[in-house]
C-alpha cells in the first residue's frame, strides 16, 4: 500500500513521513483492516510525478516544466499560476545551448494533458 504526502506550500520531510507511517500503520493493526501482510510506503510525491493540481504548479514558479497539450511536447519555465491556467516561458534550443523565448504564453490547465518537472544538472 502506498501513501503519497504533500505540503501546501513546502514539501513533506523524511520525519514527518515516518510520523504518518506509524499513525496508519498503527490504525490498520488496531482495526484489523488488513489480515494478510502488507507493506505501507509513505513518501513525498518526488520530482518524477505528474503535477495534477494548481497548488502544485504554484510551488514551482521558476522551475522549468516539460508539459503535453494536444499530443505536443512544449518546455519552458514556469513563471506564474492562476486560477484557471499557467504562463510559461517556452525554451529555445540553440545547438547545445537552452535560452528562453522572450514571450510568455499563457495555457489554460483544461488543455494540459501531462506536466512534469524537468530536472536540471547545471
Amino acid at each position: 500500500m502506498s501513501v503519497i504526502l504533500d505540503g501546501e506550500h513546502e514539501g513533506i520531510s523524511i520525519d514527518e513521513c515516518a510520523k504518518i507511517s506509524r499513525i496508519i500503520g498503527g490504525y490498520i493493526e488496531e482495526n484489523n483492516l488488513i489480515e494478510e501482510a502488507y507493506q505501507l510506503e509513505v513518501s513525498s510525491p518526488g520530482l518524477d510525478l505528474p503535477l495534477t493540481q494548481p497548488r502544485q504548479y504554484t510551488k514551482n514558479i521558476g522551475r522549468d516544466l516539460n508539459l503535453q497539450i494536444e499530443g505536443k511536447e512544449i518546455s519552458g519555465r514556469l513563471e506564474e499560476v492562476n486560477e484557471s491556467g499557467i504562463l510559461l516561458t517556452p525554451i529555445k534550443m540553440r545547438g547545445k545551448l537552452k535560452a528562453y523565448a522572450k514571450e510568455s504564453t499563457a495555457i489554460e490547465f483544461v488543455k494540459i494533458d501531462k506536466a512534469n518537472i524537468l530536472i536540471s544538472f547545471n
